[in-house]
């Protein structure tokens, strides 16, 4: 079925110099397909291999140089376990859409909240195998993502990185935490 424009609730975001309006969710059921075929992270779905900060794919860079008006739907794609193709070297089989989804998020928005785990995360890599055991674990991230983000959105800011491939992140004015 088809979501229909008004369950979005249009957001104006002031990040100091930067100003953008994004479309944000205003029904948890939104449509991963809607998501995933968004033009804004279209992209997501073509990213041939694993990027890192200093290289990387460009359809990669491109859906988080979109910034906060992508946030939205990759928030909703968190859940998503269509296999993208590329290899999780550290996991074994390979990366989700999600999973792409939730590296992005946290290449766009600097000190993204975690799920509790049952002992604590002591590296990324064990984290995403949390959230990668169930479609529970997905769902919560979701969840606490969607919250976390309409609480602060209007409180990240800008932070300029020139070495960046996107050319930088946002945060919350106190930093990552």
């Amino acid at each position: 079925m088809k979501k229909s424009k008004s369950n979005l609730v249009p957001v104006a975001i002031i990040c100091g110099a930067m100003a953008a309006v994004v479309a944000v969710p205003a029904q948890s059921s939104d449509s991963m397909e809607e998501a995933r075929n968004n033009t804004r992270i279209a992209e997501i779905r073509r990213v041939p291999s694993m990027p890192f900060y200093d290289s990387g794919d460009f359809a990669y860079w491109e859906v988080v140089r979109r910034g906060l008006s992508a946030v939205p739907d990759l928030i909703i794609l968190v859940e998503d376990t269509t296999p993208s193709g590329i290899p999780a070297s550290n996991y074994g089989g390979e990366y989700s859409l999600g999973d792409l989804a939730f590296i992005a998020l946290q290449d766009i928005v600097h000190g993204l909240p975690y799920l509790a785990t049952p002992h604590g995360p002591r590296n990324f890599n064990e984290y995403l195998d949390f959230v990668r055991s169930s479609p529970e674990n997905r769902k919560a991230l979701r969840s606490k993502l969607g919250k976390w983000f309409l609480n602060v959105r209007m409180n990240l800011r800008w932070v300029s990185a020139t070495a960046h491939p996107a050319g930088g992140w946002f945060e919350l004015p106190e930093g990552p935490g």
